[in-house]
């Protein structure tokens, strides 16, 4: 059989030796090297937590500038939809009115055509009430 033995067990001294004061405080005493190592690592850890937080935060102002692009895109499509339906009705606009044209266009025509008749019948119903009276008084003569 194989015993593990730890590094620890091995020392006369352990490694790490912890201490109560009387005022209620722990204390804890190591090698230098040790200290070095653990303070090494906090320090390491202090500074990926530091730039965790300003990552955090860069990542929140990121996350609102999305929002707010995702946002501004949305009403830019809705501006462009509106937009485009509001050229559709514009084109029916001037198709109606180009269609309102034509018809007054024709309109007109009739009624310069129904005024040249009446003034025809204007002009032979003037000399049909001359003419006539003036055939009428020779024949009866």
């Amino acid at each position: 059989m194989v015993f593990q033995v730890s590094s620890q067990n091995s020392l006369k001294t352990p490694r790490v030796q912890t201490l109560i004061n009387s005022k209620g405080d722990t204390l804890i005493q190591m090698n230098l090297a040790d200290a070095k190592v653990v303070l090494t690592t906090i320090i390491e850890k202090q500074y990926v937590d530091s730039i965790l937080l300003v990552y955090i935060n860069r990542d929140t102002i990121n996350q609102k500038t999305i929002t707010l692009q995702v946002q501004k895109i949305r009403l830019l499509e809705l501006k462009s939809s509106n937009q485009d339906q509001m050229i559709s009705n514009l084109n029916k606009i001037v198709s109606n009115k180009d269609t309102e044209i034509v018809l007054l266009k024709d309109t007109v025509k009739q009624q310069k055509k129904e005024i040249r008749k009446q003034k025809i019948f204007k002009i032979l119903g003037f000399s049909a009430a001359v003419i006539l009276p003036i055939l009428v008084i020779i024949l009866i003569k």
